[in-house]
């Protein structure tokens, strides 16, 4: 029986054995290539910044490992300030602005200076309250104290009485200041008529007649044909000397004619008559008269009524001020008389407001739809203009500045605005606009810091002008093993591809647009040779310091219209190096944070690397701020001191990593083998008891 039980427990000890062997042979020879390795190291230079140290990354293309090596210190930063003075209620203060990166701070604050008031007393009216006005000499502020009560109107009066058909009212009329209005008004008291009836007679009409008492208005009514003559006739009988005729005597009126005229029949003696008719009136009657040719002799005779008068109406209609009436006027006779008064019917206004503008006065018109007549009151003083910046584009090339500064009404307002150029020296150099931009071409060449101030000294943006220069490094460019970091110039006197040296010269053109929320980019090489808007990125970094970046689409254009509150904003260019800054200011709101699944962490070093590029669509946060669109070695960054090389943990930590894989390895099988050495041996102990007992 012990046979047999060693004999189970040997090949378990020669597998143990075996896979230990295999352990400790896989670790040697993985060491053993990296220490046979010849390397061959690719450099990356990262240079330093103003607060980040430089250095050159080594990686070997054949096995991976890689080092950090020839560390530069950070820069610092190189600073422009402009200041602004004090204001009565502002204090002022200086602002310190990298010319290298864009950071800025606000440092040496000066107390505001108060203001210095004059006092101008403006004495009560009859209507306005007198005060003493406070004028600041300095800015113009200004208030208002020791308010007293206005005077009040002293009125002369001066009563109208109403009339028949006009209102009556009181005049007040001020001995001040004239103010004049009207008041107390009275209604018309209407006509008071006495009507008089008058009796018909043999030749006129009869009527009623009313007059008033008060102003004499009279009108006829109630008309009465004429009664007609009623004669009596009487025959007298000629004689020698006289003639005989035929007397008609009216028994109403004692109106008298005669007719049938005759002679003694010894004379023989006949009258010639011939009748001229005399045509009625509206009032009168009608008649023939009869005159002889012989002798002269007339009478009347052949009466016709009175015609009457016959009238047409005309309405006079009321309007606002003056009272309607009919006028009726015969046809025939042109008579004619007033009636049927109706009373004014007054204003009726309808109110139409224009709003102050700018530069024009507020008022409320009041005007009468039924007359058309008016007149303005409520006038309010006109606003004003109130500019806001809408754009900044800068040309570098032609060494232009257009801002776009209007009111809401459109009137341009760069005329109150005025660019400083502080040089490296800090020396100040003020320009100001003409129809809207200025050119600076004056100036030497070399790194500005631009300040758009307007007339209160208040800095509405801020930002860098100044040529980029960089050369070229001779590469071979159809080579692949190397990375081409710039594009190439061919030769002029070789037409293929090869060697080539060329110092660009880039321009760039920014235009930014803060009603559209929009920033338009071109970064081109002054020969057209290269243009590297595409490998820009802006970085807009918020009051928190919170940061993201935003690339141009293929028309150069970043859309940050996503964003709100205040923004530094920095172009960086594919070296990281910042090309110029800007400043937005609104209402400060917090971008939008990652989900709580997804932590961003505040040192890129720390978590693994996001290879895609960012987007426009895509905003990147803090935790990929040092990750860029045409590299993707974010993981090979420096950490917060500069002294520890990312990628070189991650080698270390990798072989550190497969060396305690294989320890565990062979610690398992260890146990494993001692575990069934155990078990067995008991199994042995066990079978030898059975065995001795048998």
């Amino acid at each position: 029986m012990k046979t047999k039980t060693k004999t189970k427990i040997l090949p378990l000890l020669l597998l143990a054995v075996t896979a230990a062997t295999m352990v400790f042979s896989t670790g040697a020879a993985s060491a053993s290539a990296e220490e046979n390795c010849e390397h061959e190291y690719e450099s990356v230079l990262h240079d330093a910044t103003c607060t980040e140290s430089g250095y050159t990354e080594y990686t070997c293309s054949i096995c991976g490992d890689s080092y950090t090596d020839d560390f530069t210190e950070a820069i610092g930063h190189t600073f422009s300030s402009v200041t602004v003075e004090p204001t009565c209620t502002t204090k002022g203060f200086t602002t310190y602005v990298c010319t290298v990166c864009g950071y800025q701070y606000t440092d040496n604050y000066v107390d505001a200076t108060g203001h210095n008031y004059s006092e101008v007393v403006v004495d009560p009216t009859c209507t306005e309250v007198g005060y003493t006005e406070h004028i600041c000499l300095t800015c113009g502020d200004s208030y208002r104290d020791n308010y007293v009560d206005a005077n009040g109107h002293t009125y002369t009066v001066e009563v109208t009485e109403a009339t028949c058909t006009i209102d009556g009212y009181t005049t007040y009329t001020c001995d001040v200041c004239g103010e004049t209005h009207t008041g107390d008004v009275v209604e018309a008291t209407g006509h008071s008529y006495i009507d008089t009836v008058v009796a018909p007679t043999c030749v006129s009409y009869g009527y009623t007649e009313h007059v008033c008492e008060n102003c004499g208005d009279r009108y006829v009514t109630d008309y009465i044909a004429p009664t007609g003559h009623t004669f009596k006739d009487e025959v007298v009988a000629p004689t020698e000397t006289e003639m005989g005729y035929t007397k008609h005597t009216c028994t109403s009126c004692g109106y008298i004619y005669l007719t049938d005229f005759s002679t003694s029949s010894d004379s023989g003696y006949i009258h010639d008559y011939i009748g001229e008719v005399v045509a009625p009136t509206c009032t009168e009657q009608g008649y023939t008269v009869y005159t002889c040719t012989i002798c002269g002799d007339s009478y009347i005779s052949d009466y016709t009524n009175a015609t009457g008068h016959s009238y047409t109406e005309y309405v006079i209609a009321a309007t606002c001020e003056d009272d309607g009436y009919t006028i009726y006027v015969c046809d025939n006779c042109g008579d004619s008389y007033i009636s049927n008064y109706v009373q004014a019917i007054g204003h009726s206004y309808s109110a139409n407001v224009t709003e102050p503008t700018c530069t024009e006065s507020g008022y409320t018109e009041y005007v009468c739809e039924t007359c058309g007549i008016s007149y303005i009151d409520n006038i309010t003083e006109a606003t004003g203009h109130s500019y806001s910046l809408k754009g900044i584009s800068v040309d570098r090339a032609n060494k232009l500045v257009t801002v776009r500064y209007y009111c809401d009404c459109g009137e341009d307002g760069t005329d109150e605005l005025t660019l400083l150029f502080t040089d490296e020296s800090g020396e100040i150099t003020a320009l100001t606009f003409d129809n809207g931009t200025v050119d600076y071409s004056a100036l030497v060449t070399g790194y500005y810091t631009a300040n758009l101030v307007d007339n209160d000294g208040n800095v509405l943006s801020a930002f860098i002008i100044g040529e980029i220069t960089k050369d070229t490094q001779t590469e071979d460019v159809g080579s692949t093993d190397e990375p081409v970091v710039e594009p190439e110039t061919p030769s002029e006197d070789d037409g293929e591809q090869g060697e080539a040296e060329h110092t660009h010269t880039y321009y760039l053109y920014t235009d930014l647009d803060t009603e559209s929320k929009t920033l338009t980019l071109r970064y081109v090489c002054s020969e057209g040779d290269y243009d590297g808007t595409s490998a820009l990125k802006v970085a807009f970094t918020n009051a928190n310091g919170t940061t993201i970046y935003l690339v141009p689409d293929e028309n150069g254009v970043v859309d940050f219209s996503v964003l709100t509150g205040e923004y530094s904003i920095q172009v960086v260019s594919e070296d990281s190096e910042v090309l110029t800054t800007f400043t937005i200011a609104e209402e400060v709101t917090e971008p939008e944070t990652p989900d709580a699944d997804e932590p961003v962490t505040e040192d890129p070093a720390e978590e693994e690397p996001d290879t895609d590029e960012p987007t426009a669509d895509e905003p990147v946060t803090d935790g990929d701020e040092q990750q860029s669109g045409d590299t993707q070695d974010s993981t090979d960054s420096e950490d917060e001191n500069g002294t520890t090389n990312a990628g070189d943990e991650d080698t270390e930590e990798s072989s550190n990593g497969t060396f305690i894989v294989m320890l565990v390895v062979f610690l398992v099988v260890l146990a494993g083998g001692i575990t069934a050495l155990v078990i067995f041996n008991k199994k042995g102990k066990k079978n030898k008891e059975e065995n001795d007992k048998n």
